[in-house]
């Protein structure tokens, strides 16, 4: 009896120190699981994070249709509804752009109540209509036309028109990682791009621009949202502008309609 309990207390330590062995063996590999995959995502993270400026600007390109499509865009017409914030007033209404590129001319049509205003610029000059009264635009109008030319094909052109790009790093935009990414002209004219991390959608453009209104350079700040297919090219229907901080607009477009013909009278000072 003693030696039966004897190889029983054995067999008993020995499936002990087996079970105690296995568990080990089971807590080993879970921790090296646990290892392999802190090793692993980092590296599968970073993967994303180490893309060279051009290539994210040729993925965000891509994602909105493709250069060949977006140089293929020669004319727009967009309705939308406009807020404007004047500190603590908001006002409400109604715009219409018509657009043709390269070069840029372009017609504006607000309507707040029962105010409209219509501003022309036809590439090289332009007129503002307001109560019955037409007036040139002043040097300081011209100039923000010529400059908004100038950004609409920086993106597509950076490297023809020998701009620097450079990667800032990620920054948050809302609740959005985003790559910023800094153009530099030869002027030393600069603009930031905020492209989504994940989707390399813009989300966000940042300049120095000269306020028409005010004359004064101010810091702008172009939000860009809910997008949407328009002839196959990913187009924001919502733009929120902000200068120093400040929100000054939004815009909620209705209605897009890319290369549509415009008739030329329209941006002539004769049809205002």
């Amino acid at each position: 009896m003693k030696k039966h309990s004897r190889i029983q207390k054995s067999n008993l330590k020995l499936e002990n120190s087996k079970g105690a062995r296995n568990y080990k063996i089971r807590a080993l590999s879970a921790t090296m699981v646990k290892l392999l995959l802190i090793f692993l995502i980092p590296s599968f993270l970073s993967a994303q994070k180490d893309l060279k400026v051009d290539e994210i600007i040729e993925k965000s390109i891509s994602v909105q249709g493709g250069k060949e499509l977006l140089k293929f865009v020669t004319s727009g017409i967009m309705e939308a509804d406009l807020t404007i914030y004047v500190g603590s007033n908001v006002v409400n209404g109604k715009r219409v752009t018509y657009i043709e590129y390269n070069p840029l001319r372009m017609r504006i049509e607000d309507k707040v109540n029962s105010f409209s205003t219509v501003t022309v610029y036809d590439g090289q000059k332009g007129w503002m209509k307001q109560g019955g009264k037409i007036q040139e635009l002043p040097e300081e109008w011209i100039s923000y036309f010529k400059n908004s030319e100038r950004r609409m094909n920086i993106l597509l052109d950076y490297k023809k028109q020998e701009t620097k790009a450079e990667l800032i790093g990620l920054k948050e935009v809302g609740e959005k990682s985003a790559y910023a990414v800094k153009l530099t002209d030869k002027e030393g004219e600069w603009m930031i791009f905020y492209f989504d991390e994940e989707s390399f959608i813009p989300l966000k453009q940042e300049f120095n621009s000269l306020n028409p209104e005010t004359g004064a350079v101010s810091k702008t700040e172009i939000f860009l949202d809910n997008y949407s297919k328009v002839l196959d090219i990913l187009t924001p229907m919502k733009i929120t502008v902000s200068r120093d901080g400040q929100k000054v607009m939004e815009i909620n477009f209705k209605n897009i309609q890319f290369n549509v013909p415009i008739e030329s009278s329209l941006f002539q000072k004769g049809e205002i």
